[in-house]
């Protein structure tokens, strides 16, 4: 498989299994309600919800639980939670799908790069979401988790997908 199609599949089930994820996780500790008063109060938000998970930095996910665990806070650790598992799923099925283990890590650090851009772009135009997506109030150090978070974040999953990519058999015919 090349890296075109790597990539492809990689990207749409990113946004797919993100949007299933975020979905789930508002329904089930925010409400779908909150969702949609999101969206419809900033409609950019969208983009938050389709590429923060993978542009945003792994260990801000992490604190998240712990502070939802210490807070009892349901909903942020579901959410968290959810931002942790769309990329795995997607990691899963990149690995499986493709059939050259370079274009599986390849594809998923191009999704992760395009993941930094779209973030990089909502920290500069928005203050709630640059404190959503960096966890820092001043703009530079938003970027530089954002930065840092997408590298982190695309190596770490690229190299479960490169584990899990599957040998070619080659034939030889005499």
């Amino acid at each position: 498989m090349s890296f075109g199609k790597s990539f492809l599949i990689n990207f749409v089930s990113i946004l797919v299994l993100n949007t299933g994820f975020i979905m789930l996780a508002y329904t089930f500790g925010y409400g779908f309600n909150d969702l949609i008063t999101e969206i419809s109060m900033e409609p950019i938000y969208i983009l938050y919800l389709l590429f923060c998970p993978l542009g945003r930095a792994i260990w801000l996910n992490f604190d998240g639980m712990i502070y939802a665990v210490q807070a009892a806070t349901f909903s942020i650790l579901i959410l968290n939670i959810a931002y942790l598992m769309a990329p795995l799923c997607a990691v899963i099925i990149t690995g499986r799908m493709s059939d050259d283990k370079i274009n599986s890590l390849l594809a998923f650090m191009a999704t992760a790069i395009i993941s930094m851009i779209v973030c990089i772009i909502l920290v500069l135009y928005n203050i709630p979401l640059q404190i959503e997506i960096g966890q820092d109030f001043t703009q530079s150090m938003a970027i530089l988790n954002v930065v840092l978070g997408s590298v982190i974040n695309g190596c770490l999953y690229g190299l479960i997908a490169l584990a899990l990519t599957r040998k070619k058999k080659h034939i030889i015919i005499d």
